[in-house]
């Protein structure tokens, strides 16, 4: 614990870092807590609000969202460049951290793409348009970015304060 800067040690006694201590009080699961640590780090001091809001979405509770995927093995690799291209290659590199494959690294980058055409006030007819891969199997509608930017917003206030501590 203390060597994740959770812990310190005074005098003997041993309390929580003000890390830990966010931590802590974070909406975050401990193990997405320390991955955002671990992946504010990797895209450093730099970091934009949108750049937050898009490692978000690397987290396992992003995960758990899902996205829907219809383009079969390569129709939805481009987001992977619409990341980077909006991101930042640094942004999309810490996307991939610990993805458990290919697949569930597009659906991150296609979240984080899809929120970002969302904060930009792109027509939500637009955003499911330019999103969706195959109407059958991969629509993305209403209800999907509702729910990524619900998510997203309930995670933010934690991130922030995470943030603020690790910069």
């Amino acid at each position: 614990m203390t060597s994740l800067d959770l812990l310190e040690e005074h005098r003997g006694v041993v309390r929580l870092s003000l890390l830990g201590q966010a931590c802590g009080r974070s909406a975050l699961s401990f193990d997405s807590a320390m991955r955002l640590v671990a992946m504010l780090r990797g895209a450093g001091a730099g970091l934009s609000a949108e750049g937050l809001i898009a490692l978000l979405q690397g987290l396992p509770e992003a995960d758990a969202l899902g996205a829907p995927m219809g383009g079969g093995k390569r129709g939805e690799s481009e987001w992977i460049a619409s990341t980077s291209s909006i991101f930042g290659a640094t942004i999309a590199h810490q996307l991939q951290s610990r993805a458990k494959d290919l697949r569930d690294y597009y659906k991150r980058c296609k979240r984080a793409c899809v929120l970002h055409a969302w904060i930009s006030g792109v027509p939500l007819r637009d955003i499911e348009t330019r999103f969706t891969k195959n109407s059958f199997f991969g629509a993305i509608s209403g209800g999907n970015i509702r729910t990524y930017a619900d998510g997203t917003r309930f995670w933010l206030g934690s991130a922030v304060e995470i943030l603020q501590i690790v910069f």
